[in-house]
């Protein structure tokens, strides 16, 4: 009886370990679907600021709506004030901006100016 116990167990931990295998990959299954679906979704919203930007434009003469290098945002010289542009002085730590101490990437900037084109450089020199 003992010997059957113990055939038993080793049947019963033989299927746990199948069962924990494909758990283990199901597991990494739903890891890399989680990683592709944060990337499309990532992809999704960019789509549609790009689309927002153009029903915007809709209307609009384009050679006045510039792009700034700064922070690439659309502006137009009418609206372009010293506070217009918002970036970072600093990179991005991994867990917080170092130069303002923002603990969110996607923190507005601390630094503002005016919006600036590749053309403003070029008019500079």
């Amino acid at each position: 009886m003992v010997t059957q116990y113990k055939e038993k167990v080793s049947r019963l931990e033989q299927k746990l370990k199948i069962v924990q295998d494909e758990n283990e990959k199901l597991v990494d299954r739903t890891l890399g679907n989680e990683r592709q679906n944060k990337l499309l979704i990532e992809e999704r919203d960019k789509l549609k600021q790009r689309i927002t930007r153009l029903v915007q434009r809709k209307g609009k003469f384009d050679g006045d709506l510039k792009t700034c290098k700064n922070c690439t945002k659309e502006f137009s010289e009418k609206e372009n004030f010293n506070w217009s542009c918002r970036t970072h002085q600093s990179e991005w730590g991994g867990e917080m901006w170092w130069c303002c101490g923002k603990t969110m990437k996607e923190a507005l900037g601390c630094k503002f100016r005016k919006h600036e084109t590749k053309d403003d450089e070029e008019e500079g020199d």
